[in-house]
C-alpha cells in the first residue's frame, strides 16, 4: 500500500514544483529587455505566453550557450563563488543548508523508492545499507549546523547586519522539524523492524533516539508508518514550495544570471 501512496504524493509535489520552476522561468523571461524573448508574444492569453516563453528558453538552453548555463549553475548554485566574494561566513551558512538538504534529499528519495519497489524493504545487509544510512544523518547534522551558524550570525551581527534569509526564519525552522520528524523515523524504523546494533549503528543518531524510545511499550509499526508519511510529506512540501519563494534563489540563480547577461 505504500508504494501506492508514495508514487501518488511523489508525483503530485513534483508537477507543483515543475510548474512553480517553469512558470518562474516564464516571467522572468517576459521582463527581459531582450526582444529575442519578447518578439512574437504579443497575446492575452497568459498560457500562451507561458509556454512561448518555455520553447524559448528550452531552445536556448539547448543551444551553444549549453556550457555557459552549465558553467552559470556550477559557479553559483553548486560553489556559491558570488556569495563568497561578499561573505565567508555567509557562504558557509549557504554551503551547508544547500549541500546538507540536497544529499538529504537525494538520499531519503533514494532510501523510500527502495521500500517501494523493493519486496521487504531497504536490504539492511547490503552494502548499500551502509552509504544510505550515513548519507542521510550526516546530511542532517550538516543541516543542523548550517542552521546553528546562521542562528550564531544573527544573534552575533543582529544590529548590524540584518539579511533577508535571517529575517524571515521560517524555512530553516521548517528544515529543522523535517529533520526531526525524519531522525524519529529512523528511530521507529530501527525498533520496528528490529535492526541488529551493528547496522542500527550506521544511523548514529536514529539509533541514540531508538535506544531512548526502547523504554517505551507502544505499537511501534504505526508509530513509524506516522513517522514516515509526516517526513516524507513535510519534505516534499518544502521542495515543492521553492520556487514559489524568495528562497528560490538556490534553483534559479543561474537562470537569472544567464538571462540577465542576455
Amino acid at each position: 500500500m505504500f508504494s501506492l501512496y508514495f508514487w501518488i504524493i511523489f508525483g503530485f509535489f513534483i508537477l507543483i514544483f515543475l510548474f512553480g520552476f517553469f512558470y518562474r522561468i516564464s516571467i522572468w523571461l517576459g521582463g527581459s529587455d531582450s526582444t529575442e524573448y519578447n518578439e512574437k508574444v504579443i497575446t492575452r492569453s497568459k498560457w500562451i505566453q507561458f509556454f512561448r516563453y518555455l520553447s524559448l528558453f528550452l531552445k536556448k538552453l539547448f543551444s551553444k550557450d549549453f556550457f555557459y548555463i552549465l558553467k552559470s549553475f556550477f559557479k553559483n548554485s553548486v560553489i556559491h563563488v558570488n556569495l563568497f566574494k561578499s561573505s565567508k561566513l555567509k557562504w558557509f551558512i549557504h554551503i551547508f543548508m544547500f549541500w546538507g538538504f540536497s544529499i538529504f534529499l537525494i538520499s531519503t528519495i533514494i532510501f523510500l523508492i527502495v521500500i517501494a519497489i523493493v519486496p521487504g524493504g531497504f536490504p539492511i545487509y547490503n552494502i548499500s545499507w551502509f552509504f544510505i544510512g550515513i548519507l542521510m544523518d550526516i546530511s542532517k547534522l550538516i543541516i543542523v549546523f548550517g542552521v546553528l551558524l546562521a542562528l550564531l550570525r544573527f544573534f552575533i551581527f543582529k544590529n548590524k547586519k540584518k539579511s533577508v534569509e535571517l529575517k524571515d526564519k521560517s524555512p530553516g525552522i521548517f528544515i529543522i522539524i523535517i529533520v526531526l520528524f525524519s531522525f524519529l523515523y529512523e528511530a521507529s524504523f530501527i525498533l520496528n523492524n528490529n535492526i541488529p546494533t551493528e547496522r542500527a549503528l550506521f544511523m548514529p543518531i536514529g539509533f541514540i533516539i531508538s535506544l531512548l524510545f526502547s523504554l517505551i511499550r507502544i505499537n511501534w509499526d504505526i508509530i513509524s508508518n506516522v513517522f514516515l508519511y509526516v517526513s516524507m510529506v513535510l519534505l516534499f512540501i518544502f521542495v515543492a514550495y521553492i520556487p514559489y519563494s524568495k528562497y528560490s534563489h538556490m534553483v534559479f540563480a543561474p537562470i537569472v544570471a544567464f538571462i540577465n547577461k542576455k
